[in-house]
Parts: C-alpha cells; sequence; structure tokens
C-alpha cells in the first residue's frame, strides 16, 4: 500500500512538518463541498469507458431526497473521508486551540453536508476524545480501540445468527445500516462460506469493487473492514487485527504526537470500519498503510504475552 512505502519518507521529513500541504488541501477538500451544496458541479453523474466497464467520474446521488456533495471527489464520502483524515492530523499537529477549534467545527460541518453517516459516527466519536483529551490520553490502555474492534466483528457476525426484517425497527435514517444487518452482511458470509473457504476466504478480488465488474452476481461491497478481510483471507483477518490491535498497546500518545495520531487514525479506521470497506476508500487506505507501518515498527522485540497481560489487567 502506498501508506506504507510512504511512511518511511513522511518520518525523515517529520510528520509535524508537513503541516504547510495539509491545511491547504483541508481548504480546498472543504471549500469543494461548501460550493457543491449551492452548484452542481458540470461533472457530476458522468461517468466514462475504459474497455467495456464503465467508471464513474463524480457520483451524482441522494439519500432521502437530500443531495449526496461529492466536491472535488468521486463520490460523496470520499470527500467527507478526505476532510476526516486531514482535520484529525490538524487536531493533532496544530498548537493553536481556537485554531484547531475551528478547523473541527468546519470538518464537522462539512461531512454533515456529504450525509455520510458512518463518518458523522466516527466524528462524534472523536469529538468526545479530543474534548476529554488529557482524560482519554492518560487513561488509554487499549480500551476505546478494544470496545470498537468487537463491534467491528460481533456485528456482521451477529447478522448471520439473529434475523431482522422489519424496517419498522428503526426509524428512516438507519435505513442504510438496517440493509447491512438484514441483507448485504448475512450473504456475504454465506457467499465466502460458500463460494470461499473459512480458513482461507475468497482470495483478492472475491468482494468490493474488482467483484463488481468481474463477477457481478455475487456482487457486495463488503460495508465492513472485517467482512472485507475476512473474504480476502479467511479466518487469518481476524488474527491479523487483533494483533494490530494488542501492538497498538505499545503507542504512547501521551508522550509522542505521532503515536497520540497513529492511536486517533486507529479508532477512526475501526469506527468508519463498521459500516464501510475502508480499505477500497483511497483515504483511509492511505491512513491504514501508515498506522500499520507505524504499529509494525514499534519495538519489534516486545513480548506478546506482556502486552495481552497488559490488555487484559491494565489499570483504568
Amino acid at each position: 500500500m502506498l501508506g506504507v512505502a510512504i511512511y518511511g519518507f513522511i518520518c525523515q521529513i517529520g510528520f509535524n512538518n508537513i503541516k504547510s500541504y495539509i491545511i491547504p488541501l483541508f481548504y480546498v477538500s472543504c471549500i469543494g463541498i461548501i460550493i457543491n451544496y449551492f452548484v452542481i458541479y458540470p461533472w457530476e453523474g458522468v461517468s466514462y469507458a475504459m474497455g467495456d466497464i464503465d467508471i464513474e467520474m463524480s457520483r451524482y446521488w441522494t439519500a432521502e431526497g437530500i443531495r449526496r456533495l461529492a466536491g472535488f471527489s468521486r463520490a460523496s464520502y470520499m470527500a467527507a473521508s478526505q476532510v476526516l483524515l486531514l482535520s484529525v492530523y490538524l487536531m493533532v499537529f496544530l498548537k493553536n486551540y481556537y485554531y484547531k477549534l475551528f478547523i473541527w467545527l468546519i470538518a464537522g460541518v462539512v461531512i454533515i453536508l456529504t450525509t455520510t453517516k458512518g463518518l458523522m459516527l466516527t466524528y462524534a466519536l472523536l469529538s468526545i476524545i479530543f474534548i476529554f483529551k488529557k482524560i482519554t490520553i492518560k487513561i488509554y490502555n487499549i480500551y476505546v480501540s478494544l470496545a470498537v474492534f468487537l463491534i467491528v466483528v460481533m456485528l456482521p457476525v451477529g447478522s448471520t445468527i439473529f434475523s431482522i426484517e422489519s424496517n419498522q425497527l428503526m426509524p428512516q435514517v438507519f435505513n442504510s445500516f438496517l440493509q447491512r444487518i438484514s441483507y448485504i452482511w448475512p450473504l456475504t458470509m454465506e457467499m465466502i462460506n460458500n463460494q470461499g473457504s473459512i480458513s482461507f476466504g475468497r482470495g483478492v478480488g472475491g468482494i468490493g469493487i474488482a467483484q463488481k465488474y468481474f463477477e457481478p452476481l455475487r456482487y457486495s461491497p463488503g460495508d465492513n473492514i472485517f467482512i472485507y478481510l475476512y473474504s480476502l483471507f479467511g479466518i487469518t483477518a481476524i488474527f491479523y487485527l487483533a494483533f494490530l490491535l494488542c501492538r497498538s498497546r505499545l503507542l504512547k500518545p501521551k508522550l509522542h504526537k505521532v503515536d497520540e495520531y497513529i492511536y486517533v487514525l486507529l479508532i477512526s479506521i475501526l469506527t468508519f470500519g463498521i459500516t464501510a470497506n475502508v480499505l477500497e476508500n483511497t483515504y483511509f487506505a492511505f491512513g491504514s498503510g501508515i498506522l500499520i507501518a507505524h504499529i509494525h515498527s514499534l519495538n519489534p522485540k516486545f513480548d506478546y504475552k506482556i502486552v495481552l497481560q497488559n490488555i487484559l489487567y491494565a489499570k483504568s
């Protein structure tokens, strides 16, 4: 992944020294979405052909009659992802409190304009973390990321056990989430188990965008980071996610800004990964690469037993 490849380069420059690039990117992303609220860009809804495949230039779609704004990106969720991840970086590395507050509020408004509910949830959780920053960093001992990780895994697994059919159980705004629980996740798990392998999944191309073009009758967007990885690698996926979670225990967000950034990035990826295929999202895939590279660079000779013991007996 590009994030893994470029991690060393960013380390050489210094994470704190790329603010001059991140700030203009953030403003351009926000301005593109705000203008899009008033203006329909000429490229919205346009697609182009590559061979026998039609590819969207920028998606034009609505949610309950409300236009989902993509700004200068290909889709609304891509625009929201870009804004969230850029603002997360700025919240960690900027020093001025009021400037950070301004950045975060603007990011929240823009994410709402895109109507990307998964990122709204992520934004809300991160807001709590940032508001109680001194407390959350002081007591950080993996509990937040562990809780989100369990939700990421248990929701799709639980959807195969418990059946929810009636759309009367949830408000209209949660319809997309209800569809995941009722249809997408159970059918995807069934597809993986029947047309793949529990041990090794379906392999690369067995889910997501590649499957949409080359196996359209069985297409599943995944819409969950665990399901996506489970489809690619089988049960190994859950062990690797657990490994990353254990290794993240070595982060010291109270002492190092980069560790704080990686911690917040981990929460962002896991939270959005509850209802989204984050690894086919350009910006989250890039962030995931940086996260993986950094976590693997932490104390390579650490003792797994000690880490697991710390998880079980960490002091609150």
